[in-house]
């Protein structure tokens, strides 16, 4: 258990500023704004404002907590016992500190221990807890047989009823200590670093490279024609990269086989009465394989 003054000191959202009190006063420098700026004296008459303030919560701690508390209809036990003794004995009686325990409990019946530490030297406080102005709920609190409180050193069990909770637990988002790094892409510092992008300059080459190799040339006889051709496929050159490229991975990339190119056919639908399969597999080997010249011919 904490000192009430202690936990309405915790909860409470409207605490004034100490070190612009101080300032005021004269006491802190004006440049101060934070605690650990303070020197050792001014931190002595900050905790002594500090607990001034805090004095004023063992009068008012009802107030603060019904105003601050996070939730709006929480269960308070023994929240009014203090005045009812109070009422019924000696009010100077009770100028012991006040503790309460904030806790959460599961709805239901509920067991819970307190202990009383032995009196002060000099001390002789008894109370008769028979008096009729008690409610039965609080002289059972006590567990003693002979209703006698007796200010020694003892333990007593208490059981309470928790009702179930009615409202929404408020929000609440627990920051996360670790810090997350967002993953970027660098292509120089990756196994990419030796691709090269293709640019417009670089699919020109390319094509180049292409069409002097190529064997078009060989049933487009008409110049023109041929340059037709390739400027044809030129503008849709970056097109027809991509579809070799998915090709070949299909098969032993770079390179396309028989089957990748057939299917490539297949899956265009360039099959008709005028290309058959047998012209597709004739069309592939002749474009990877150069005929011997006989000498003489």
């Amino acid at each position: 258990m904490i000192p009430v003054e202690d936990y309405c000191d915790s909860i409470d959202a409207n605490q004034p500023n100490f070190i612009e009190m101080l300032v005021k006063q004269g006491k802190v420098s004006n440049k101060k704004k934070r605690l650990d700026e303070l020197t050792d004296a001014e931190l002595e008459e900050y905790d002594a404002l500090h607990q001034a303030h805090k004095e004023k919560y063992t009068q008012n701690w009802r107030y603060t907590i019904k105003t601050h508390c996070r939730f709006k209809q929480p269960s308070m036990v023994n929240f009014e016992i203090l005045d009812q003794l109070k009422a019924a004995f000696d009010p100077n009686a009770f100028e012991d500190k006040l503790y309460v325990f904030p806790c959460f409990a599961k709805p239901g019946k509920n067991y819970y221990m307190v202990r009383l530490d032995p009196p002060s030297a000099g001390s002789t406080r008894q109370l008769d807890l028979t008096s009729k102005d008690l409610s039965s709920s609080i002289r059972d609190s006590f567990g003693a047989e002979s209703h006698r409180y007796e200010a020694s050193s003892e333990c007593f069990a208490h059981s309470i009823i928790t009702p179930y909770r009615t409202e929404d637990l408020p929000g609440f988002v627990k920051q996360s200590r670790s810090q997350k790094v967002e993953r970027t892409f660098n292509k120089n510092n990756s196994v990419f670093k030796e691709w090269k992008q293709d640019t417009a300059q670089r699919l020109d080459d390319c094509l180049e490279h292409d069409v002097a190799l190529w064997k078009v040339h060989k049933f487009v006889k008409d110049k023109e024609e041929l340059k037709k051709c390739t400027a044809l496929i030129k503008k849709d050159f970056a097109t027809f990269k991509m579809i070799y490229t998915y090709y070949a991975t299909l098969a032993a990339y770079p390179y396309i086989n028989a089957e990748c190119s057939s299917r490539f056919v297949r899956d265009f639908k360039l099959l008709d009465k005028n290309l058959n399969q047998e012209l597709v597999v004739t069309a592939y080997t002749g474009s990877w394989t150069t005929p011997k010249k006989t000498p003489g011919t």
